[in-house]
């Protein structure tokens, strides 16, 4: 919002990108990681509400704030306000903590997370947590050596790569579209509330693997089709 210069703007953007991209793999992991099993798939998708929810809000706030600068001021100034806010909430992940070699903090934010779940616990408070038996710490160089699950990174890559491309280019393609480029960025974050809706019935009923072949399908048939489109709307 303050730079006057196209590389001050481009040097901003890369620190920028680095920063989202951390937070929305960290934020993720962190919502599903103190959830059990039966309940990481049906919630995880639940946290895609709140990014959909962003991008209507945040087309309203842009058509009320429609100079650049200040929507960027506005939107940091927000953004430092939420963390001041939720930092002493936010608790780290009792998984990691635990992997970590630090049980007695895992037990202290499992206890603190089950009085704010309302759920009962013993006098004695929870019982003690056993340390997990690693040797060593678990990277990506750990997976390299096995070839199924190096297959499964290599892939699950590529589709995080050609989903964010898809992705990105549709939401950044709107100014393009005929009609308000408000109401059209309204809509785009709108219509992924069915989306979102039907993966998490999709993943209760049939499981990740289908669901993720299906979606894909759908979205790139989609993609190929709006390609011979030749129909014009105004909004």
């Amino acid at each position: 919002g303050v730079s006057f210069g196209y590389w001050e703007y481009f040097l901003f953007k890369v620190v920028l990108g680095f920063g989202c991209g951390g937070i929305g793999v960290a934020s993720f992991v962190l919502c599903t990681e103190p959830l059990g099993a039966p309940w990481r798939g049906f919630l995880g998708v639940a946290t895609q509400y709140w990014w959909s929810s962003g991008i209507c809000l945040l087309s309203g706030i842009a058509w009320i704030i429609s100079d650049w600068r200040e929507l960027t001021i506005f939107i940091v100034l927000s953004v430092v306000l939420y963390c001041v806010l939720t930092a002493r909430t936010l608790k780290e992940s009792p998984r990691w903590l635990l992997a970590s070699g630090k049980p007695e903090e895992a037990l202290e934010n499992l206890t603190a997370l089950a009085k704010g779940n309302d759920r009962e616990i013993p006098l004695d408070g929870l019982p003690p947590l056993k340390e997990a038996l690693l040797t060593e710490p678990v990277t990506i160089k750990s997976i390299l050596p096995y070839k199924a699950l190096r297959f499964r990174l290599y892939a699950m890559a590529f589709i995080f790569m050609v989903n964010s491309m898809v992705y990105y280019g549709l939401s950044l393609n709107v100014g393009s579209l005929a009609g308000s480029i408000y109401v059209n960025s309204f809509l785009s974050g709108l219509v992924e509330f069915p989306s979102h809706a039907f993966a998490q019935w999709s993943v209760e009923k049939f499981g990740r693997k289908i669901t993720l072949i299906f979606l894909l399908a759908v979205a790139g048939i989609a993609c190929l089709l709006s390609g011979f489109n030749t129909v014009k709307f105004r909004l």
